[in-house]
């Protein structure tokens, strides 16, 4: 269960910066 939680919060993480990138607020160079 914890490591589904860790996984689902990297998940959201992910999400996150996919959408930071679409609102151009980061560059493609900050994903990596």
């Amino acid at each position: 269960m914890g490591e589904y939680c860790a996984r689902a919060a990297e998940m959201k993480k992910i999400k996150e910066k996919i959408t930071e990138l679409h609102n151009g607020t980061i560059g493609v160079e900050d994903l990596y």
